[in-house]
């Protein structure tokens, strides 16, 4: 038998390539792979002896921390059914950061290897659903946009991943020095798949990505040319918004705040339903700035605001905070405020072999974090748990 092909090095891959696969459709097993990692991760840890925390891999004692406070919080929230239930969403903090921090260099899984696999599933996921958003399209003559699109998952979560996707194939295209054909198809399926999941996160993140990723990685040589290709940019990108009903919608609600407020038990636009829960929140933080009301309060706390305020639509569907900074201010106060700008934005002023990657994965993370309280479910955690470590702890190294 070639016990090489069976490695634990392989194993681990094979976890990431089930993750990664699974991840696009919500699939239970996507997160079970991640246990196989986990399993052969500290199989080693025994086997091998632990790695001392050096400098770098300190940083993933942030999320470490994140979690722990939550834990703390479980003891000053009176619903500790929710408070419990909260840390088994967010054990990926704990033990993902742990288990990257103390993996020794020779057990590492080859950095750019994994992200090619990345592309690849998805350029190939792309391209199922638009197969069959196409079939819906001549079975029924009109094309599905949002929901309708997103037929396997909620289409925030997937426009973040295919953001990721687009930041993947830029770092590769530039460190490699050359434009890979499927790479750049995977790119642009991926675009067009954003584009008709009507993510306004995905969106927005995207356009501030293309931006970031020209400045980084042009400006310096070609000034002229990256201001000119940054203004067409942005001229296409509004030209784009002004087409797209969401943004539409978005706009008004923007505007008219004071006609949601007035009426509150009217508002069925998920803009100015953010921006009257958004309200409840920032309520609620007031009272409770410090440490906040525990995890397992936030719901009930907000549902009290929603009840005073006749907040009809947030009340019903018991929506949470949807912007991740106030849910965690909400929970954990000011302390837990600090802890996640900490977490994402002191990995961008230290030495780290990926900074390129990492500046642009918090780039898109914090936009996404505005939009949505990502890390109330596994789909968020694990996967910003997962992608953050590797990317601290990752052995390649980058040109830019």
């Amino acid at each position: 038998m070639n016990w090489e092909i069976i490695s634990f090095k392989n194993i681990k891959y094979l976890a990431f390539l089930i993750y990664f696969s699974g991840m696009y459709f919500g699939l239970p097993y996507a997160v079970q792979s991640i246990s196989l990692f986990v399993l052969i991760a500290i199989i080693q840890l025994f086997t091998k002896g632990a790695n001392k925390l050096n400098a770098i891999n300190k940083i993933l004692i942030i999320p470490i921390v994140f979690y722990l406070l939550h834990a703390i919080s479980l003891f000053y929230s009176d619903n500790t059914a929710d408070a419990k239930f909260d840390l088994q969403v967010k054990l990926s903090f704990l033990i993902l950061p742990l288990l990257f921090a103390l993996e020794k260099n020779e057990n590492k899984i080859d950095f750019s290897k994994l992200i090619k696999a990345y592309i690849y599933i998805s350029g190939l996921f792309s391209i199922l659903l638009l197969i069959l958003n196409i079939i819906v399209y001549f079975q029924t003559g009109s094309f599905n946009y949002y929901m309708k699109f997103s037929v396997f998952m909620h289409p925030s979560y997937m426009a973040l991943y295919l953001a990721i996707n687009v930041l993947f194939v830029s770092i590769e295209s530039i460190k490699n020095k050359a434009i890979n054909p499927i790479y750049i198809a995977s790119l642009l399926l991926s675009l067009i798949v954003i584009y008709f999941s009507e993510s306004k996160a995905g969106l927005i993140s995207v356009f501030a990505l293309i931006i970031f990723v020209l400045y980084k990685s042009l400006y310096v040589r070609y000034k002229k040319q990256t201001i000119m290709a940054l203004g067409f940019i942005i001229l296409g990108f509004s030209l784009l918004l002004v087409f797209n009903p969401r943004f539409k919608a978005l706009s008004y609600s923007l505007s008219n705040y004071e006609e949601t407020f007035a009426h509150p038990e009217k508002v069925k636009e998920s803009t100015a339903l953010r921006i009257l829960v958004w309200d409840a929140s920032i309520r609620i933080i007031k009272k409770n700035p410090v440490i906040g009301v525990g995890s397992g309060d936030i719901k009930d706390e907000l549902i009290k605001i929603y009840k005073e305020r006749n907040y009809k639509i947030p009340l019903e569907l018991q929506i949470n905070s949807h912007n991740q900074f106030l849910e965690t201010t909400v929970g954990q106060g000011i302390i837990g405020l600090i802890l996640l700008l900490s977490m994402l934005f002191i990995p961008l002023f230290v030495p780290l072999e990926n900074k390129f990657l990492m500046q642009g994965f918090i780039l898109i993370i914090s936009i996404n974090l505005l939009f949505e309280s990502m890390f109330n479910t596994q789909a968020g955690v694990v996967f910003f748990a997962f992608i953050y470590s590797f990317v601290v702890s990752a052995k390649s190294k980058e040109t830019t």
